[in-house]
């Protein structure tokens, strides 16, 4: 079907291209590319949301940390530049304090923490306005709710500095193999390896490698950044006049396309490509769509499906995710994951509805199942076709605001007469995976049809799978529970707002010594448009 994606997206181009399920295929892949970087003609650059450089990237060999294997590359010369976000998280914080300057003790490296970030005029008023008096408000509870914590490094980091996020994950290195590039929604964090079950959570990803013209794109997407950070525009690249790699005609190759987010803080210039290849793919597409995501929680997303899903032909729409437990940090996701099911079933029929599976990763039996608890994927596959994978959520953060880097993948029709497609691959690894506790997963995974069915079996759950429940409650609630336990909600009766009013500062001005229940959730639906999910233009 390579004709008719190749319309659809006419400047991709010929590449190998290789995805790597879960942490342990990916680091593998990464040291592999980090070795072939040996002289003074080399470099390696790095773009991370965060960055752990000190635990061994390949399990059975303690000597592969990111720092030596960094250290050894300088020691030959490679020049090493790295952007990692500076992230509010109090343990990212700590980490990449003290590796930053750990790093810039190399004597080939540039690392700098990047909060060159971009906020909406919209955002940067409400952090300014009324950011302050919430967290003084809400700071009685910090103590019994502990995902304020975080909630609140973020609320000081916005009053700072900006709302926005580095969410890149990305890694080039030009060596002896030539133009590497790594991109999808692998950070560089000991929770993707198995081998840390026991104290860190086991989190599900997906990236890739890329060798050909689009690793010279996705070097073009770490070239923007460096030249657009204050502290770094003016140290020099040795890529900076990288020639950009021929297509490869021989072996395996396959159509790739770099899209993603980008909105330049001190500009105009601005990149939506993920956003508009993902409803193109949408649009597209002709019996099956499979999405995984950290959230799910993108309205606009939603009603594309839900077009998709009345279509005649139109077959099996599979969305997994994870459970809430895992995603507190949005505060409210039960409350917009809602919102995103009811805008996908909106009018449909009970036959639509029956094409259609929201599952999460069964996270109460994890531990004895030895799996993956959390979801941090973020691909769609259509029809066995076309996929992307990336380090963009399906929320508006990832679609307007944020710095995102993805890529889209289709095979060339000749090279896949005789052979399964890129996406076909990778949904069945992925289901495989997922359905590894059955006696015969090789037999469930093949159908569409079937899978989905097993899926939405309300009584016999025979994969890591399950029908998507709510296991806990949204934070608002949970503090409006505990403050009508209190009794403190009786002496503010007089106060409580009723009717629809989407001003905050109507809701502010009737405070009196507990905010009442509309106010509560009146700031935390403003918290998630303005600082947990802001949405640019």
């Amino acid at each position: 079907m390579a004709n008719k994606w190749l319309k659809i997206f006419p400047d991709a181009t010929r590449n190998q291209i290789e995805y790597m399920v879960d942490g342990a295929n990916a680091f593998k892949e990464i040291v592999n590319a980090l070795k072939t970087a040996k002289t003074q003609d080399h470099y390696i650059y790095i773009l991370g949301w965060m960055l752990d450089i000190d635990f061994p990237l390949i399990e059975t060999d303690p000597k592969s940390t990111l720092f030596n294997l960094l250290n050894t590359a300088s020691t030959n010369g490679v020049e090493l530049r790295i952007l990692i976000w500076n992230n509010p998280s109090q343990e990212i914080q700590r980490m990449s304090l003290n590796n930053i300057p750990r790093l810039n003790k190399l004597s080939t490296a540039y690392a700098a923490l990047d909060d060159n970030t971009y906020s909406t005029a919209e955002s940067k008023q409400f952090v300014a306005q009324f950011v302050p008096f919430i967290m003084q408000k809400f700071n009685q509870y910090q103590s019994i709710f502990k995902e304020l914590d975080p909630f609140y490094a973020l609320l000081r980091y916005c009053i700072s500095k900006n709302v926005g996020s580095q969410h890149e994950k990305v890694i080039i290195v030009k060596g002896e193999e030539g133009l590497i590039s790594f991109c999808g929604g692998m950070d560089i964090n000991k929770n993707r390896f198995d081998a840390y079950h026991k104290d860190y959570s086991n989190v599900h990803d997906v990236h890739c490698k890329v060798q050909g013209p689009a690793a010279y794109q996705i070097l073009q997407k770490f070239k923007k950044r460096w030249h657009n950070h204050p502290s770094t525009k003016n140290i020099q690249l040795k890529g900076e006049n990288e020639t950009k790699p021929n297509e490869i005609t021989m072996g395996n190759f396959y159509y790739g396309k770099v899209v993603g987010t980008y909105n330049d803080p001190n500009s105009n210039d601005k990149d939506r490509s993920f956003r508009d290849a993902y409803f193109a793919i949408i649009a597209n597409s002709q019996k099956y769509i499979y999405i995984e995501d950290q959230y799910l929680v993108n309205v606009d997303v939603a009603k594309e499906l839900n077009k998709k899903i009345q279509e005649s032909n139109f077959a099996c729409l599979i969305l997994a995710i994870q459970d809430s437990q895992e995603t507190t940090d949005i505060l409210i996701p039960d409350r917009k994951r809602g919102e995103f099911w009811d805008a996908l079933l909106n009018g449909v029929t009970q036959e639509v509805k029956d094409k259609v599976a929201l599952v999460l990763i069964d996270r109460k039996n994890a531990p004895n199942g030895n799996y993956h608890p959390a979801m941090h994927s973020k691909i769609i596959i259509a029809d066995d076709d076309i996929a992307i994978i990336g380090s963009a959520n399906v929320n508006q953060r990832s679609f307007t605001h944020d710095s995102e880097t993805s890529i889209v993948i289709f095979d060339d029709d000749k090279s896949s007469v005789f052979k399964d497609t890129f996406a076909k691959r990778l949904r069945l690894e992925i289901w495989k995976e997922f359905a590894s506790k059955t006696m015969s997963p090789d037999s469930i995974i093949a159908s569409w049809e079937q899978f989905l069915k097993i899926l939405m079996n309300t009584t016999v759950h025979p994969l890591m799978l399950i029908p998507y429940l709510n296991s806990i409650e949204d934070l608002d609630k949970r503090i409006i529970d505990y403050i009508k336990q209190s009794g403190a909600i009786a002496p503010i009766v007089a106060n409580i707002l009723v009717g629809d009013s989407s001003d905050l500062s109507v809701a502010l001005a009737n405070v009196s010594v507990v905010l009442s229940p509309f106010q509560i959730v009146q700031i935390f639906n403003n918290l998630w448009d303005y600082v947990i999910d802001p949405q640019a233009k």
